[in-house]
């Protein structure tokens, strides 16, 4: 997707929707700012319900989620977007905590070909 989510195919003056699931308030609105100023229509959502009223409302083309996301974590909700035909081209990447240890097999069993990538807090918002 090219810089500011823009794609040929957009209709005029409409941007792409992403959903931002984060907890902790200074990572999503720092988040969603930065998609916002990168013209992308943003929504947020601090915890799994949360996130599933938005994607039911309006379905996102990407989804930011939390790891340990509460109520509904981000490796069950990749798994309940791909069992719907509606949700399933949805891509989820998962905003992990520092102390993921990619070693860890448990973790990476979990996130293996369920979810898109996944970026590793602190991370640099380009």
């Amino acid at each position: 997707m090219p810089r500011g989510g823009r794609r040929t195919t957009d209709r005029p003056g409409k941007y792409p929707p992403v959903l931002v699931a984060e907890s902790y308030d200074g990572v999503r609105r720092t988040c969603a700012r930065y998609l916002d100023r990168l013209h992308f229509q943003v929504a947020e959502a601090s915890d799994g319900e949360q996130a599933l009223r938005q994607i039911a409302a309006q379905p996102p083309l990407l989804v930011l989620a939390e790891l340990n996301l509460p109520s509904m974590p981000a490796p069950r909700l990749a798994q309940w977007l791909s069992q719907s035909w509606r949700t399933r081209q949805i891509p989820v990447i998962v905003l992990a905590g520092g102390d993921l240890d990619p070693s860890d097999t448990s973790v990476s069993e979990d996130l293996r070909g369920v979810v898109a990538g996944v970026l590793v807090k602190p991370f640099t918002l380009s």
